[in-house]
């Protein structure tokens, strides 16, 4: 991955937006230099512009958030399908790990990415395991020129050539892999938080993953408006399976947009392409609802639907 990739994907999950031109420059000069992307990550979480997006937790909020991790009476357990991280404070669930402790389980096929992490991440309680989730099949996977785009689908040239950022990427080797389902790696009990992120092939992960479903309380899914990769389902039909198996949709706590490529040097974030989607489950399980009002209020700042699903 270049420093102005890593620069982009920083700012697309800590501001929300693309990077600005001064800042792309400016913050990749910093991790060419050093090696290292932890001077950016700390500088842009110190920014005004991410303070504005972060605003101080409100008391009622901590209220509610802790009234919520004494119901569930034990830490949170994230399942993180597609692992690999830039460093610390690039996790969607980062809010629940600094508000308790926390349990992870992982899996991340790249052998690299699990080295990464652990060394990164030394003192979390974490197990990664080398393991590519999907519908447990053999099948490809196309490893890309940036490595947090690689996919057990291939790229659509098509239509990467349309988008600044993404026109550049392109696969650089194959692998053969055996795939393994969720149902038949992951114990029998509650998971309170799955979250998926495996560039368009979450549908697949959760296909193998019935039983997992029926006792999992919040899913954090990446999800697709364009078909980046040939063949990938998108957000309509990973929405529609997750009904079917008693998931409402919450919202979007992510979008991000990009500029179209033209001929007249035009860079505005025009075109939704890809989005995080978060689904609870309709359940009235009280431990079901407990992890769900946890994770609605530590991770997406959601009083009054946390407050709702105490009252059970």
């Amino acid at each position: 991955m270049t420093p102005q990739e890593v620069v982009a994907l920083l700012y697309r999950h800590l501001l929300q937006r693309e990077p600005d031109p001064a800042g792309l420059a400016s913050w990749s000069t910093v991790i060419a230099d050093s090696g290292d992307p932890t001077t950016a990550i700390r500088g842009i979480v110190e920014s005004e512009e991410y303070a504005l997006r972060n605003p101080p937790r409100s008391p009622a909020l901590d209220r509610i958030a802790a009234q919520a991790h004494q119901a569930l009476g034990r830490r949170p357990r994230i399942v993180d399908v597609g692992a690999q991280t830039l460093g610390q404070g690039t996790h969607v669930y980062d809010a629940l790990m600094r508000f308790c402790p926390v349990e992870i389980t992982g899996f991340e096929p790249l052998a690299d990415q699990i080295e990464k992490r652990l060394a990164a991440e030394p003192d979390q309680d974490v197990v990664l395991l080398p393991y590519a989730i999907g519908d447990g099949t053999r099948q490809t996977l196309h490893v890309n020129s940036n490595d947090a785009t690689s996919s057990l689908y291939p790229l659509d040239p098509a239509v990467t050539a349309r988008f600044r950022d993404l026109c550049m990427l392109r696969t650089v080797r194959t692998v053969a892999i055996e795939t393994r389902t969720l149902d038949s790696v992951l114990p029998e009990r509650q998971v309170d938080l799955l979250k998926l992120d495996i560039q368009g092939a979450e549908l697949m992960a959760l296909t193998g993953a019935a039983r997992v479903l029926r006792d999992t309380a919040c899913i954090h899914c990446e999800v697709e408006f364009e078909a980046i990769y040939r063949g990938q389902p998108l957000f309509p039909e990973v929405a529609a399976f997750l009904r079917t198996h008693g998931f409402h949709f919450v919202d979007f706590p992510t979008c991000s947009r990009y500029a179209c490529v033209n001929g007249r040097g035009v860079a505005s974030p025009d075109r939704l392409l890809w989005a995080d989607a978060v689904f609870f489950r309709s359940d009235d399980r009280p431990e079901i609802r407990a992890a769900q009002a946890l994770v609605a209020a530590v991770m997406y700042g959601k009083p009054s639907l946390a407050a709702q699903l105490l009252d059970g």
